[in-house]
């Protein structure tokens, strides 16, 4: 990422949704930008080993939609015509909580589901269709380009190594849960749970092995705490941030950071750089309210999860009627 206004050439390492994103924005005040991968990239939508994740299923929250519909028009209607469906989050989600499941009742909250490979080849085709960005798939970046101490000027690379009907299904495990490795411990599995998941996959066949995917610890790197930071740098998404998955906040987060870059390149006066230090120092505060430190909860944790628990009880009773949207 130059700094420089004299240099029009930004540099993206990594395809991934900050990585897109983040192109998406650049292409709007760099004449040329040029996305990296590491992964040779599939002309059409299926999985790639750089997202291990990716074989599971992947949703925005309504804030993410908001923003990459915003830099992608469209998008929802165009994922949903390849078989990506939008669904009442009341409606159609069976919560099974502790002391039953809840009512169904239509919030007026939509929402999309989707596979991890069709979204991104979705956003690929996109990105790439705009006139300054090209994206070179293959190769490794193995390190920094410098022109003096402390200023970044590229990268060094070397060559790397549809929804079809089908009904996808995620079994979340806790508290030392051992996961499945195959489909019959994956169906015994489901038969552990309360709830309608078992019933429903019975009778269907596998077309797929059991994927699993166990790195669910939330981390954080304080970039915006170093007193100096290298001219010409940006750091994003994963490479700053990554959430336990079953959360659903990695692809909204990267969202907002490519908004945030959006403004700052907006903000900037005429004639002067990027801060990238302002970047990070920016960002860094945003990471840390949406992670709880294991070795330092918040104050007010444990006052919601009680709040939350009771909400919980109550709702499994409440008529249908009262959570309709006015």
């Amino acid at each position: 990422m130059p700094t420089d206004t004299h240099v029009r050439h930004a540099v993206v390492m990594g395809a991934g949704m900050a990585g897109l994103a983040a192109a998406r924005v650049l292409a709007d005040s760099f004449e040329a930008v040029t996305v990296i991968e590491r992964d040779t990239l599939p002309s059409a939508s299926a999985p790639r080993a750089g997202v291990p994740q990716g074989h599971h299923v992947h949703g925005l929250l309504a804030l993410g939609a908001e923003v990459f519909e915003g830099y992608f028009p469209g998008l929802r209607a165009e994922l949903e015509q390849a078989g990506a469906p939008v669904w009442d989050w009341g409606e159609g989600l069976c919560a099974v909580l502790p002391n039953g499941i809840p009512p169904s009742t239509p919030m007026g909250m939509p929402i999309q589901t989707f596979s991890r490979p069709l979204l991104e080849h979705v956003l690929r085709q996109r990105v790439t269709a705009l006139g300054p960005v090209t994206l070179r798939d293959g190769l490794t970046v193995t390190g920094l380009r410098t022109a003096a101490p402390g200023k970044i000027t590229g990268v060094r690379v070397r060559d790397g190594d549809g929804e079809d009907n089908a009904l996808h299904v995620t079994l979340h495990g806790a508290n030392g849960t051992q996961l499945p490795h195959n489909d019959d411990d994956f169906l015994s599995f489901a038969k552990s749970l309360r709830g309608p998941v078992a019933d429903t996959i019975a009778s269907l066949t596998p077309t797929s092995a059991v994927r699993r995917y166990a790195r669910t610890v939330n981390r954080r790197i304080a970039y915006h705490r170093l007193a100096r930071w290298p001219e010409g740098l940006i750091a994003l998404g994963d490479s700053v941030c990554t959430f336990n998955p079953a959360y659903g906040q990695g692809m909204t987060v990267a969202a907002l950071e490519a908004r945030l870059l959006e403004q700052m390149l907006g903000n900037r006066r005429a004639g002067t750089p990027l801060d990238g230090q302002a970047f990070q120092k920016a960002a860094g505060p945003r990471h840390r309210l949406l992670m709880a430190d294991g070795n330092h909860p918040r104050p007010g944790l444990g006052a919601v999860a009680a709040l939350l628990a009771r909400q919980g009880r109550q709702l499994v009773h409440e008529p249908p009627d009262r959570h309709r949207p006015p």
